[in-house]
């Protein structure tokens, strides 16, 4: 009798200590979910198109992705934005997530864009002039150099981009214009090309 009652007494102890996680089990690790402990845009608000820097501090070894750009890697990334944004970032590991949202706000009293220069050439590169002779039909190159803007067009072509160039055919007199703007405000500048009735002219000057 005493002796079932020492067995019975030892397994009483044993199923106690399994329960509170006592044998050769081991308690599972803490989980530790990632934490954004600071996430800004610096200038803010900013001029549109110019450079703005999202910096941000997590923990926990997360991947990191930011809504509209994707999946990050390091603490920052330069970006130049052209309107108002919210942007979200997300901290992602196997034990969770965390999220952080920063708005960039546009600076109303954005100056206008400069146009540093607009000509014409005979040749992509080439010397430009803002009054240039050509025969009908013959290729011209207008060129540019703009800073501050965020869309630019030119009368008679439509929308351009940052490539600082595009070739037209022009079949009389034309006068290009280049607007600059920023979501703000805008600001331009003319080239002629003359396509003379005679094909005797000088371009020297």
């Amino acid at each position: 009798m005493k002796s079932r009652f020492l067995g019975l007494l030892a397994t009483a102890v044993l199923l106690a200590n399994l329960a509170c996680g006592g044998g050769s089990g081991s308690a599972p690790p803490p989980k530790t979910p990632p934490t954004v402990q600071s996430f800004s845009a610096s200038p803010n608000p900013v001029y549109p198109g110019d450079l703005l820097t999202l910096s941000w501090t997590v923990t926990g070894n997360p991947t990191v992705s930011i809504s509209g750009l994707g999946t990050m890697h390091g603490t920052s990334i330069r970006i130049y934005p052209t309107v108002t944004t919210t942007y979200e970032l997300t901290a992602q590991n196997t034990d969770g997530s965390a999220t952080a949202r920063v708005t960039v706000q546009m600076d109303p009293h954005s100056p206008p864009p400069v146009i540093s220069s607009f000509s014409a050439a005979l040749s992509a590169g080439g010397h430009g002039s803002t009054q240039l002779n050509v025969l009908p039909g013959e290729p011209v190159w207008l060129a540019w150099e703009v800073s501050g803007a965020t869309h630019l067009s030119v009368s008679g072509v439509g929308a351009v981009d940052y490539t600082h160039w595009v070739q037209v055919n022009p079949a009389a007199t034309t006068t290009y214009t280049l607007t600059a703007t920023n979501g703000v405000s805008s600001s331009t500048a003319s080239v002629t090309v003359f396509v003379p009735k005679h094909s005797v002219f000088n371009n020297a000057a």
